[in-house]
């Protein structure tokens, strides 16, 4: 708040050192004290309305494999049947994907907030997901829920929601390790939600299918090539940039951000000697072990 006023103020205030003595006070004894607190306060009401209700998936397929599949275009040339069978998460409009009744997925994470808007979009997408997932157990964030309350989504379906803390994975090097209080972000419904998840449900080892992580970074993006699915089945493009290197310095501080994630979530398996690796094809997708999909069935 203090920072959002002091914005407005004329630059021989801001010079004045009697007045950024008593800023620096008050930031440092003041708002980053409540600050602090209303974050601790925000996470205990979660807990007590939302949070405890996770504790049941606390370690409930340790010492399993699950397979995480992202809507990159990469899964078009891998067979999904071959996961009847196994626990797999699966994100956002994978309810396109022609053999989902085959794969019958076990969890669905839905992370955009542009899922959660009234739009003729939206209304088809979330009538395919009431039709087509109701075995899928589901998470959403804690943020949508009156969205969902509101529109009577989901009713019979096992709805779970997350509170998304705003603590960035790639700066703070860590994941949140307990789900019940919150999740950090990765920018990104695998990181944000699935592996978060996957850590908490006590997987040993983590299969990435469709993360492919591969905007070209030396031209401009091509949005309507970034999933499996047509992109007109799910609404309208990303705005587009018209300058060129604005356009190269977003994919690349994005797709950077994603690695780094990526690259936090490793470390953070790896410290308990589990293990996530990358089952897709193609892409560029490095910071993890590959391993050939088809070698593992």
């Amino acid at each position: 708040m203090l920072l959002k006023i002091v914005k407005h103020f004329p630059p021989r205030l801001k010079a004045n050192k009697i007045c950024r003595c008593f800023y620096w006070a008050v930031m440092e004894y003041i708002e980053i004290p409540l600050r602090g607190s209303f974050c601790s306060l925000r996470g205990w009401l979660y807990y007590v309305h939302h949070g405890y209700k996770l504790e049941k998936f606390k370690d409930i397929h340790k010492g399993q494999r699950c397979f995480i599949i992202g809507n990159g275009p990469s899964i078009l040339q891998q067979d999904l049947t071959k996961l009847k069978d196994e626990i797999t998460f699966v994100v956002n409009w994978f309810v396109l994907h022609e053999q989902y009744d085959e794969i019958n997925p076990t969890y669905y994470c839905v992370g955009d907030p542009a899922y959660f808007s009234v739009s003729d979009t939206n209304i088809h997408f979330h009538q395919l997901l009431f039709e087509k997932t109701r075995k899928a157990v589901k998470f959403f964030p804690l943020f949508f829920r009156s969205f969902v309350d509101r529109h009577d989504l989901y009713v019979g379906h096992q709805v779970f929601y997350l509170h998304s803390l705003y603590k960035r994975v790639w700066k703070t090097g860590s994941m949140s390790l307990d789900i019940t209080k919150a999740v950090y972000t990765g920018h990104n419904v695998i990181i944000d939600y699935c592996l978060h998840l996957a850590f908490y449900m006590g997987f040993s080892e983590v299969y990435l299918l469709g993360c492919d992580c591969d905007f070209k970074e030396d031209e401009a993006p091509d949005f309507s090539k970034a999933h499996f699915y047509p992109q007109e089945l799910a609404g309208e493009l990303p705005p587009q940039i018209d300058d060129l290197e604005k356009q190269q310095t977003l994919v690349f501080n994005t797709v950077n951000i994603f690695r780094k994630s990526y690259s936090v979530a490793k470390e953070t398996f790896e410290k308990q000697g589990r293990k996530i690796y990358n089952a897709g094809i193609g892409g560029k997708l490095e910071v993890l072990e590959r391993v050939n999909y088809d070698e593992l069935f």
